[in-house]
């Protein structure tokens, strides 16, 4: 397994737009796609795949594609330019449609976890021990991304980022985190002790060198004649610092990295361009995603062009023509072009490739209207005993821990929903004997989802254990709008999870899944369909009897499961109109996903399958089929399966198992990154203001980015996450454990426990790239602020609950406050205003649960000198 790159992280192809409720959302979203549903298609032919287009462009943010999950890319092909079909119409008019054949291929191995070992006891398990166990079941996956921008399309927008598998180019750009700062010196309208000292013109930026034209009367400030250089923000006189500079003699001072660190207005982060090969001094500062030409071997590489981006401050070029400077070389990107167009590109040595990074954009692909329209195909595929890889893997899951059954089971039949009322609360629980509606449909629901449930949709009811035995817990779950009745009609209300009633699963067990393999032709498929839509006359009903039943007693049918899922007139007809509404709801859309079915791949070059079409498809013998004739010339263009044929695991004769991707990366993950992990059921104030997740370095909100390590200045300790302050945290080994938060940062950060201040600073000054470049989960920044909110929160009861607090406000009963002013009060501990001279002004209000009072006194602006104005206006808006 060591030359396999194993799956650990899932990604969806195009991120949701907002927080999801886990893959159900995700899954009935598919149902808007313009066309291409899984498993089978509208025209009755198996469908691998799925879309996104404009039918699902409010679900998803398409503005790129992201790779699905851990793996290595194997091949791709990206064209000069869209090619077209033409098809035919009534002369002298023809339609013209572009359709894109970029494709990308990437190769994953799935492997379910490890068993739990269990040593002999006082004997030490080996990694001997280990290495001769029995591997866990593995199975090589590939994922497809087809229909892809082209090349042309890049050239036309320079902003569009581009794959870094394409290949090493002649031109490099600077690294997306790149965190050399624009610093240098300040410079004021006047020197200490004259008014304009306060005025600040700009930053000389470093590298510029200064010429001073007068001293102040001490001596220690200089007025600026002239920069070299030109500095425009220095409009008027200015002067600067005559010790933070780097002195060159007459009158000629270097704003220099030793001398000169203040910072400018607006952050720059970049890669610093120094003067010599050594390094040197600071000249200038390129900024992320420069694009420049290089040469020179070594760490430090000569500049020779800047091809795109602005240096600053401006470099200029010398008597010869040529730039000065020299960068770091490792901080440099090259800057990516296909190897090829127009034909596929199998790499040598496959590229690894992590989920959620670029795969490309979505391309153009217009069907035979011509109308534009952005289409993308995604897949997920095995050649490798898919049956017999699921049959060892429930095996396997026997023996899996209790904790690794994350997805919860509902029967039809079994359960029933008891409806929720105002009276229903953790205090007044619903009971079993209560009336309520059976659940007419079978859903799986991963236990991410029940956690992400807001706390008023989850009650837990504990009955103490008699005669030393535990206390019985009994889980109650509001469900809305994922169960349907017996008629099939939605419903929502209260679950209990029961034993036997409902079953806990692990993921490795397959619960739920079916196959279907097919035996017929695309022939007999298209008859069907178009039989299934009332498009053949009775003539052609008879000439094509034989087909339709061929299908009708075939695998489809054979399959009940799917005719039971689509079918919902039981005319024994799939029809698309079915298909669509299957897909929009949860517990038939979980369903389909759930059936993996093996046919011959549509991307495999077999002219005669498609030949075998061609009587059904024309109208008239003597009037062939132009349409038709056009679309089998772009399906060839298409097809890529026979030039990778035999490699790399891809079978000889493009047979393949089929996953549904959205279905199978929800099944495989706990999304971690999911958006709904930045919503927590309570702090929310102080959760948001504790920084952003902005993650696109070249975004100046990415300086509050808060899932790496960071120091928030003045007495904070080294924090990750929303506030987790290891300067304050009591038992950080137990929360970062709780958490996930793995090797090396783990230990990093318990290493930081009580530091604060200057000793935090140095201390992440001196991390190795390898922590500070280490990005924590959503889920994992969600499951760190609990406990931060619970300390703060128990801070608060503390404090109010002294002798001289209730004398002076009264007894605070925290569960009867309103959750906005329990948010309030935890923010104004967690920043350092819940102070006794601050709870004169608020701690009444607070206690007496009076909302509009509390915002009265955080509107007091004199009441809140020293917050910053961000978080005082965003207090009160939070209670608006």
């Amino acid at each position: 397994m060591d030359d396999k790159v194993l799956v650990t992280n899932w990604s969806l192809p195009c991120p949701a737009k907002e927080a999801s409720d886990g893959s159900f959302s995700m899954l009935t979203a598919l149902s808007n796609a313009a066309g291409g549903t899984y498993p089978i298609g509208a025209n009755g032919l198996w469908h691998g795949g799925i879309h996104f287009d404009k039918g699902t462009a409010n679900s998803f943010d398409q503005s790129s594609v992201k790779c699905i999950a851990d793996g290595e890319v194997i091949a791709y092909r990206i064209d000069a330019s869209y090619p077209t079909t033409v098809y035919p119409g009534k002369p002298p008019m023809q339609t013209t449609a572009a359709f894109s054949t970029g494709f990308v291929l990437v190769k994953h191995t799935l492997q379910a976890p490890e068993k739990p070992t269990k040593p002999e006891s006082g004997t030490a398990q080996t990694s001997a021990d280990t290495a001769t166990a029995t591997p866990p079941p593995s199975i090589t996956l590939f994922s497809l991304y087809m229909h892809l921008k082209d090349w042309k399309s890049y050239q036309a927008d320079t902003k569009l980022a581009k794959p870094s598998f394409w290949g090493e180019g002649a031109e490099y750009a600077v690294k997306s985190d790149a965190k050399d700062p624009v610093l240098g010196l300040n410079a004021r309208s006047g020197y200490t002790g004259q008014t304009g000292y306060s005025t600040i013109y700009g930053v000389i930026p470093r590298g510029v060198i200064v010429e001073a034209s007068e001293a102040s009367p001490d001596g220690r400030w200089l007025k600026v004649s002239s920069t070299t250089p030109n500095v425009a923000e220095l409009t008027g006189d200015a002067w600067v610092y005559k010790e933070e500079m780097h002195s060159l003699g007459a009158d000629r001072y270097l704003i220099s990295e030793k001398d000169s660190k203040d910072k400018p207005a607006t952050e720059i982060l970049g890669l610093n361009v120094r003067a010599t090969e050594q390094g040197g001094d600071i000249i200038a500062v390129l900024p992320r995603a420069s694009v420049i030409t290089v040469s020179g071997t070594g760490k430090y590489r000569k500049l020779e062009s800047i091809v795109s981006g602005i240096s600053t401050p401006a470099l200029i070029p010398a008597a010869d023509g040529k730039l000065p400077g020299y960068v770091w070389f490792e901080s440099l990107v090259a800057d990516a072009k296909p190897k090829n167009t127009d034909s596929i590109v199998i790499l040598d040595t496959p590229t690894a490739i992590k989920a959620g990074e670029l795969i490309g954009h979505i391309g153009t692909y217009q069907n035979n209207d011509a109308v534009d329209q952005q289409q993308l195909h995604v897949e997920l595929f095995s050649c490798d005993d898919v049956p017999g890889f699921i049959s060892r893997s429930r095996a396997w899951a026997a023996s899996l821990a209790d904790g690794q059954k994350t997805l919860l089971k509902i029967h039809k039949g079994a359960s029933k929903l008891i409806a929720h009322h105002e009276g229903i609360s953790e205090t007044n629980p619903p009971k079993l004997t209560d009336a309520g509606t059976e659940v007419g449909v079978t859903l799986t629901i991963p236990q991410n989802l029940l956690d992400g449930l807001p706390a008023t949709h989850k009650i837990k009811v504990s009955v103490p254990g008699t005669s030393g035995q535990p206390a019985e817990v009994t889980n109650w779950w509001r469900l809305e709008n994922l169960l349907a009745d017996k008629d099939g009609k939605s419903i929502s209300g209260w679950l209990c999870e029961q034993e036997l009633i409902t079953t806990r699963h692990s993921p490795w067990e397959w619960e739920g899944y079916d196959y279907i393999e097919e035996t017929g032709k695309p022939v007999e498929h298209v008859a069907y369909a178009l039989d299934s839509m009332g498009m053949l006359d009775k003539q052609e009903q008879t000439n094509y009897q034989t087909m339709i039943n061929k299908v009708d007693g075939g695998p489809l049918t054979s399959a009940a499961r799917l005719y039971e899922i689509i079918d919902s007139n039981k005319d024994d007809k799939l029809s698309s109109r079915e298909i669509k509404s299957a897909l929009a709801k949860p517990w038939s859309a979980q369903a389909l996903a759930q059936i993996i079915t093996k046919y011959e791949s549509e991307w495999f070059k077999n002219p005669a399958k498609w030949d075998e079409l061609d009587d059904i498809l024309t109208p008239e013998p003597s009037e062939p089929n132009l349409i038709w004739t056009a679309e089998k010339q772009r399906i060839e263009k298409l097809s890529w399966w026979d030039q990778l044929a035999g490699q790399q695991g891809l079978s000889a004769d493009g047979k393949a198992w089929h996953f549904q991707v959205v279905g199978m990366i929800h099944r495989c993950t706990n999304d971690d990154n999911d958006i709904k992990w930045l919503k927590v059921p309570f702090g929310q104030l102080t959760f948001d203001v504790e920084g952003n997740d902005v993650e696109d370095v070249t975004n100046p909100l990415h300086r509050y980015f808060s899932r790496v390590v960071h120091w928030p200045g003045g007495a904070s300790g080294i924090t990750i996450g929303r506030g987790y302050d290891l300067g304050q945290r009591p038992n950080p080994a137990e929360d970062l454990a709780n958490a996930g938060i793995k090797e090396p940062l783990y230990s990093w950060l318990l290493a930081s426990k009580g530091l604060s201040g200057n000793n935090a600073k140095n201390y992440l000054s001196s991390a190795p790239d390898e922590v500070k470049k280490q990005t924590i989960s959503r889920k994992q920044q969600y499951l760190l602020f609990i406990p931060v909110y619970e300390f703060m929160k128990s801070e608060v009861v503390r404090i109010s609950s002294s002798p001289a607090n209730i004398s002076k406000y009264g007894t605070l009963t925290w569960s009867n406050l309103e959750s906005k002013i329990q948010d309030i009060a935890v923010d104004l501990i967690y920043r350092g205003d819940y102070t006794p001279s601050s709870r004169q002004n608020i701690q009444k209000e607070i206690v007496e649960n009076n909302l509009d009072g509390l915002r009265l006194k955080l509107s007091t602006k004199s009441l809140w000198v020293g917050v910053p104005e961000d978080r005082y206006f965003r207090r009160i808006k939070y209670l608006e």
